[in-house]
């Protein structure tokens, strides 16, 4: 059996081969002699240490002749076809290493060149797949971290970036419905049907976001995005008594954006500047509902090790599909803080500003909003912790159930728990709960909702 570090080095090679290039070293000498198989690995070993991946793939080939299914010499093909530019070829090596593979070493060698050899010929979503599989196949935790590593580089030459949008979230109120059973109108009060008041359930998030980037320099980068997302809920038991005549699909909601966003960096990449143009469409109950576009521009800028600062402003205009004079025009602004605690976390704090105003009187409203939130650093009984709350107002001017419009407070407040010491595939799951309850003028915007969300999260 070839020894761990040439599965190393092998893997290595192909990897500095992808990343640059490599230089070509004074020429072997030419030889003849007889080696013995473990000799000939090492010699084929020393081959591809000294930038000669034209000998190691010959001394390979004379192994193969010895036995096609012989790992140790698959893997040395496999790194001297990617070294040498050859990755689908590589790639193909690779498989065959992988599906002769018997010990657990020599599948994630295995798998490890493959991702290597794809990186090489430049399907890099491919990679990051392989890398996952390695990372699941790696024997221990020094083994995972060099995984890691690699999937990082991959990663930054990837101009396709993809992340999967998933979470079953159980929750008190998934129609926004109202806290109470009894409403009050121009002091008269009203009981309200099973359908306004909160029902319980389980909201289904799923979604995909994707990110392909088109121009990169040293300081500047364009981006095109789409995101699709969607909710879908399904009514508890309790809910259905509450409301016979509900139904679920009424609740549901679908999105879909384009975007396009640049990226330039300043002040020795302290400073980064992002502009943003979104367009989209979102779906209610199955119905469309409105069409928007928005416009933003923020600024991050890393004051010293232990403080960033970020602003943003936005604009966006949506009208609604179908109806005429019943668009909407917000403005916005957020400012925020975030701050390092040496051994402890980093804290972050925001402020966020917002007007909105236009054919749709009901949905004008001016508003402001604090939020905080904190990141411990060391696990606490093995989970990765992050608490956030905020707290927020918004004036609703004009309201047809109120002659002196509406006022509404909103407060929430949440956990977010990382079981990262969990993983499949680089994937750890995630729990979430939060509680939210807004307290408005008017009884029947008085809401309240608890969430406990079922999800994953890549960790690298």
């Amino acid at each position: 059996m070839l020894r761990q570090p040439v599965h190393k080095t092998a893997f290595s090679l192909a990897l500095i081969a992808w990343l640059g290039g490599m230089s070509s070293p004074a020429a072997y000498a030419q030889q003849t002699f007889t080696l013995g198989v473990e000799d000939s690995r090492a010699y084929g070993i020393k081959a591809l240490n000294s930038n000669r991946p034209d000998v190691a793939q010959a001394v390979a080939l004379g192994l193969l002749q010895r036995d096609p299914n012989d790992v140790q010499a698959l893997l040395m093909l496999s790194a001297a076809q990617t070294a040498q530019g050859a990755g689908d070829e590589g790639a193909i090596t690779g498989k065959r290493a992988l599906a002769h593979a018997k010990t657990p070493l020599e599948r994630f060698s295995a798998t490890r060149m493959i991702a290597a050899a794809k990186a090489k010929s430049g399907k890099y979503t491919q990679s990051e797949l392989w890398l996952r599989r390695a990372l699941q196949a790696a024997p221990d935790d020094r083994y995972r971290a060099t995984v890691e590593r690699d999937f990082k580089l991959v990663k930054r030459k990837n101009p396709l970036k993809l992340d999967l949008i998933f979470s079953a979230n159980p929750s008190s109120n998934i129609n926004n419905g109202a806290s109470n059973e009894v409403a009050w109108f121009f002091d008269l009060p009203f009981l309200l049907s099973g359908e306004a008041q909160a029902l319980s359930g389980i909201e289904y998030t799923a979604g995909l976001r994707a990110r392909y980037r088109i121009r990169q320099t040293a300081t500047n980068a364009t981006d095109l995005g789409l995101l699709l997302y969607s909710k879908t809920y399904s009514l508890s038991e309790r809910s259905k008594r509450l409301a016979p005549g509900a139904d679920a699909s009424n609740y549901s909601f679908r999105a879909v954006e384009v975007s396009a966003n640049q990226l330039n960096l300043r002040n020795e990449g302290k400073t980064m500047l992002s502009y943003q143009a979104t367009l989209g469409q979102n779906w209610y109950g199955g119905s469309a509902l409105n069409r928007y576009m928005r416009l933003g521009i923020s600024q991050k800028h890393k004051v010293s090790p232990k403080l960033t600062h970020r602003f943003a402003a936005t604009a966006e205009y949506q009208t609604r599909i179908g109806v005429q004079n019943y668009d909407l025009t917000t403005f916005s602004a957020t400012g925020g803080l975030k701050f390092r605690i040496k051994d402890s976390g980093n804290l972050s704090l925001s402020l966020e500003g917002r007007k909105a105003s236009g054919g749709n009187r009901s949905g004008e409203h001016t508003g402001v909003k604090l939020a905080v939130g904190y990141a411990f650093d060391k696990p606490l009984l093995g989970t990765d912790v992050s608490i956030n709350m905020s707290a927020g107002r918004r004036d609703y001017p004009f309201s047809i159930y109120a002659a002196n419009g509406r006022q509404d407070n909103q407060f929430s407040a949440g956990v977010t728990l990382l079981f990262s010491q969990t993983d499949l595939y680089g994937f750890s799951p995630t729990l979430d709960f939060k509680a939210a309850k807004t307290q408005s003028s008017i009884d029947i915007f008085d809401t309240k909702s608890l969430t406990v969300g079922v999800g994953f999260r890549s960790t690298f």
